[in-house]
């Protein structure tokens, strides 16, 4: 499904948006807990290193 946004209002660790960059889907992630947050933007981080998202910037 291209062009597909996910919006997440609580994001915890961050397992949907990483399943999002692996399957090349948009994410926005929200998240109120500092210390949820600061999980969630390092997996996130990891994922890119690692080269799991499939179509990051593709078509902004």
């Amino acid at each position: 499904m291209k062009n597909l946004w996910v919006k997440f209002r609580f994001m915890g660790s961050g397992a949907i948006g990483e399943a999002c960059l692996q399957t090349g889907r948009k994410y926005i992630g929200i998240e109120f807990d500092r210390h949820y947050f600061e999980i969630a933007v390092k997996r996130l981080e990891n994922a890119i290193r690692q080269g799991k998202p499939k179509n990051l910037l593709k078509n902004p």
